[in-house]
């Protein structure tokens, strides 16, 4: 599970690019165990923090248990990038959560699993294995369907696609968001 981890963490940063600078102030959204926090701060330098609906954080990185799934506690424009690693299959109020990452921070980044019956297999074998308590709807989106919706919310996004990688079966794609 770490290797995956580490290879997923290595995808993401690769995907995610010049998106991040090490002067910013990151939220995680989601940040589960807080792997990939603690990868991105260590790659960038950057100021991190992770808030989640439940707490198992293993790393040292500030914390903030949500109250609910749709309710960040933090103040508008907090943070200069927000990101949602693989969290936004896990529910099903995606827009509600987007809505609330544009008010407290200036960008989204969003890291999704393209939603293949594969992915959606292993996503819940996975999850299960890591977290039994981890709620997991999957409700992934292609492209074109975060594309609508972000059109929706009245934002715009750059896409990339994520380089395969032979030890890790799923592919990705991430999205950088920005308020019109």
């Amino acid at each position: 599970m770490k290797r995956t981890c580490t290879i997923r963490g290595k995808i993401l940063l690769d995907t995610f690019g010049d998106w991040l600078k090490s002067d910013y102030n990151v939220l995680d959204i989601g940040c589960g165990n807080g792997t990939i926090a603690n990868i991105v701060k260590e790659k960038y330098g950057c100021n991190i923090e992770g808030t989640d609906i439940l707490d198992f954080i293993e790393f040292d990185i500030p914390f903030k248990k949500m109250e609910n799934e749709t309710t960040l506690d933090y103040d508008n424009k907090s943070f200069d990038i927000s990101m949602l690693n693989d969290m936004l299959h896990h529910t099903r109020k995606q827009e509600d959560i987007l809505k609330e990452s544009l008010r407290v921070s200036k960008r989204v980044l969003i890291f999704e699993t393209k939603p293949t019956i594969k992915a959606k297999i292993l996503d819940h074998v996975l999850n299960w294995g890591h977290n039994v308590d981890m709620p997991v709807p999957l409700t992934h989106k292609t492209p074109q369907q975060w594309s609508n919706l972000f059109s929706k919310l009245n934002v715009t996004f750059k896409l990339r696609e994520s380089q395969s990688n032979w030890f890790y079966p799923l592919s990705h794609f991430a999205f950088l968001l920005e308020k019109k």
